[in-house]
């Protein structure tokens, strides 16, 4: 197994042949084609033990027959075309956290996913490898990724009518090996374990990836006093509710959009995901911000994206020439000597090798310290672990939601909320065959 560049496996981290387990969930779909394009419809398919794996899908009646449901199910409800990407190497990465350093200059800063990465696909020989570890990318490459990807989000078949499986797609090398269809990462933020098995859908970690992501990036523009429609925007959070019963730990009253601190409180206390983003003293008085949806947040990140400066990158370009996409007035970067080119984005720290732990995530640990200077805050950190309390957020009233859009144009609207789940029929003398009711 070749790691791509920007990948670093975690110590003593030599990738591991698997033996594939059989397929639980179908995540993706796709047609994967090679430098002499030929083109192959794969599955993404989650495994019993939880990996990821690709199938060949060109031969439908091969498959499980409750993948070829699952597939039905996506190809019906999403009414999207099969997406093509062109690409000689493939590796598929479940991710199970992201970290952003502090205190990093610029706004294009690295941004470092920890999971397994599995590959290369197609395979030559043998089964898959598979291997833990870090892969550096930029903070618009991930916004990128998910912005691009979410017309193919796959539709997961299940009690939720919106549920749906985001992907993004990466570069994990230097321009002129992605422009060779080489490096290429799908990026999948799972749920870990069995809960990933019970339900495949991310849309709720998506959410708080792209919050994060959006956080992090209009701090740092005000503090390089950058003007930017993201710098005056009220940036909405993912769940109000989490948000307001973290105040209320810290001796806040909820008053509407206000929080009032109580008398004989103070500042600090128990932190949490959303109320860090106050900093480390909260006010005693906070207008607190409104809820929103996963589309209104890709169309934040989409807005923000196009007026970022120097958007699209050169490595932009060349990650969609792999979707058979081509940006006008942007060229994907070329060597110009024999020399190699500089990265577009800095390369990974190499971590010394470290003891075997017990805990499987005290690896992440060991890579975030190399990180992290001396006297410079603590990292934020993105675990795929779906927020307390949290509840999609229903549409908001349109006056409402020009109050943090103001800014950016009018997002378009949003996907009308799922309608109620219609009663089970009871299975009266129907005469329905026995084979009918495996599909039930």
């Amino acid at each position: 197994m070749s790691l791509p560049r920007h990948f670093v496996a975690r110590p003593p981290g030599a990738p591991q042949p698997v033996t594939p387990a059989p397929p639980r969930h179908a995540l993706d779909v796709f047609r994967l084609a090679d430098a002499q394009a030929n083109a192959h419809e794969r599955v993404l398919a989650a495994g019993v033990d939880g990996r990821l794996q690709l199938l060949e899908s060109d031969n439908h009646q091969a498959l499980p027959p409750f993948l070829l449901a699952q597939l039905s199910h996506h190809e019906v409800a999403s009414g999207a075309r099969t997406r093509t990407i062109n690409a000689s190497e493939l590796f598929v990465f479940n991710v199970q956290l992201v970290e952003q350093p502090a205190g990093t200059p610029g706004l294009n800063d690295p941004v470092y996913l920890y999971g397994a990465l599995t590959g290369p696909f197609p395979l030559s020989a043998g089964p898959a490898a598979c291997v833990e570890g870090q892969l550096t990318v930029t903070r618009a490459d991930v916004l990128a990724g998910l912005v691009d990807g979410a017309a193919h989000a796959f539709r997961c078949s299940g009690d939720a009518a919106q549920a749906r499986c985001f992907h993004m797609l990466l570069p994990a090398d230097r321009d002129d090996v992605i422009l060779q269809g080489r490096g290429l990462v799908l990026a999948y933020a799972l749920h870990p374990g069995e809960l990933m098995l019970e339900d495949p859908s991310n849309g709720a970690l998506i959410t708080q990836v792209l919050h994060d992501l959006l956080r992090a990036l209009q701090q740092d523009m005000k503090a390089d006093g950058l003007k930017h429609p993201l710098v005056e925007t009220v940036l909405p959070v993912p769940s109000r509710a989490a948000l307001e019963g973290e105040l209320e730990m810290q001796g806040y009253v909820i008053k509407g959009d206000v929080a009032t601190r109580r008398k004989g409180t103070s500042a600090g206390g128990i932190g949490g995901a959303f109320i860090n983003m106050f900093g480390a003293l909260l006010a005693d008085r906070l207008e607190l911000p409104p809820q929103a949806t996963l589309e209104q947040f890709l169309d934040i990140a989409k807005q923000t994206l196009a007026q970022l400066p120097g958007w699209p990158t050169p490595r932009h370009a060349a990650l969609r020439q792999a979707l058979g996409v081509r940006l006008p007035g942007v060229s994907p970067r070329l060597p110009t000597s024999g020399n190699s080119p500089v990265p577009s984005a800095p390369p990974p720290r190499i971590v010394p090798p470290a003891e075997p732990r017990t805990k499987k995530s005290d690896w992440m640990k060991d890579f975030m310290e190399q990180h992290q200077a001396p006297g410079k805050p603590p990292p934020r950190v993105t675990p795929m672990v779906q927020p307390r309390t949290f509840k999609p957020a229903a549409e908001p009233a349109k006056a409402a939601r020009k109050d943090w859009m103001k800014d950016f144009q009018e997002a378009p609207a949003a996907e009308p909320p799922p309608a109620d789940k219609p009663a089970e029929k009871t299975p009266a003398s129907t005469g329905k065959p026995d084979w009918m009711k495996d599909f039930d």
